[in-house]
């Protein structure tokens, strides 16, 4: 036999198996992606849903709603018929749908039974430039119309800082994934709810994912580290959020939980969060001894905080030796003198916890900044105990 039959033999037994290798992996991604393979011709593959799943040999965002909210498994049918429905901005397509539970209008699998596609399905994918024919659809305001698909663009984090738990209860019926979306230094939504102790918005965090009462940042900080000594925004320190706290304890926070160095959550208790929040943790089980990996103690953290009534009661009731040097040998009173904190120091030196070496220390900061009137004060205390 010629050579050249061999060469095209060997062509056509490549070309059948690359066409049965295509019609199965063009069968599986119609199965896994919400279409199905027969119907996949040159005009649905044009539409953005159809190229995102192909992108990402999966669901995409818009088939992904499709089928989570509307309930649909195959959008073979529902995207032919409103074409439109692939290529409108999900924030527009989720908000207007929210809207749509909100005002008590047809929603979910309701929008995809032939009696109401469309006109309401067709409205719902509107020109997003504009709320208006949505709104008269639906016997709605545009303007509050837009004002929820601005909100759903700003995102759960946004609606958790502002304590917004219905907003917070629609977005996770559209599919936003807490767990997903973190900031710049790692921290959720629950995080955020917990530091602001916005009670309603992290109960409904929880209730879509337990694992947020655990939920850390980068640094290894927990919600229940937020909520103990309040975060708000950039500020950290605002005080204790019993709610937020008692919520996350219930739901299996960890009292005992530590930071990626070490730091407690009881420590930013002491830090900020006050004696009220020290004693909530400690009858969930966490250690008022326990130090960091510099060796740091509650006592220090609290004489870093400012609060002399949380000093008195680690000393008074949990037997923490206001004495004790970290790692590097500071004792809490060279924290207070660190930290300006001029009645710590004054407190301290009144109960007579001072040692030689934080005396020497506050003179030497004093000296180094002569116009500060706090180290002035807190050198004027400590000399006479040189």
């Amino acid at each position: 036999m010629p050579r050249i039959v061999y060469v095209v033999a060997a062509l056509t037994t490549t070309a059948h198996a690359l066409r049965q290798t295509n019609a199965a992996r063009l069968t599986l991604f119609g199965d896994g992606c919400g279409f199905r393979a027969a119907r996949l011709d040159a005009a649905i593959r044009e539409h953005p849903a159809v190229v995102a799943a192909a992108r990402r040999g999966r669901l995409g965002p818009i088939l992904r709603f499709i089928r989570e909210v509307f309930g649909v498994e195959d959008a073979t049918d529902l995207i032919e018929a409103t074409p439109q429905l692939a290529s409108t901005p999900l924030a527009v397509l989720a908000a207007r749908h929210a809207y749509l539970r909100r005002v008590g209008a047809p929603h979910g699998a309701q929008l995809a039974t032939p009696g109401l596609r469309p006109p309401l399905l067709g409205d719902l994918c509107a020109t997003p430039a504009t709320h208006d024919d949505f709104a008269e659809a639906c016997g709605g305001d545009a303007g509050d119309v837009a004002a929820l698909v601005a909100a759903f663009r700003r995102g759960g984090r946004r609606a958790a800082a502002d304590g917004d738990a219905r907003l917070v209860r629609d977005l996770l019926a559209h599919g936003w994934a807490p767990a997903q979306d973190r900031d710049r230094r790692g921290a959720s939504a629950a995080h955020v709810a917990a530091g602001r102790g916005a009670v309603d918005v992290l109960s409904a965090l929880i209730a879509s994912d337990a694992a947020l009462a655990r939920d850390r940042d980068a640094a290894g900080a927990t919600s229940l580290h937020w909520a103990a000594c309040g975060v708000r925004g950039n500020a950290a320190g605002t005080g204790f959020e019993e709610g937020a706290a008692e919520l996350l304890l219930s739901a299996g926070a960890d009292a005992c939980a530590t930071t990626h160095d070490g730091n407690a959550v009881i420590h930013w208790a002491a830090w900020q969060g006050g004696v009220s929040a020290v004693r909530t943790l400690l009858a969930a089980g966490a250690d008022a001894h326990v130090a960091n990996d510099r060796g740091c103690t509650c006592a220090h953290w609290a004489a870093a905080g400012g609060d002399t009534a949380t000093l008195a009661y680690l000393r008074d009731v949990c037997r923490v030796d206001l004495r004790a040097p970290n790692a590097a040998g500071h004792t809490p009173l060279e924290h207070a003198c660190a930290y300006k904190r001029t009645d710590i120091v004054s407190w301290l030196v009144s109960e007579e916890v001072v040692d030689p070496r934080a005396v020497e220390y506050a003179l030497r900061v004093a000296a180094l900044d002569a116009d500060d009137a706090n180290l002035n004060a807190i050198a004027g205390m400590l000399v006479p105990n040189i």
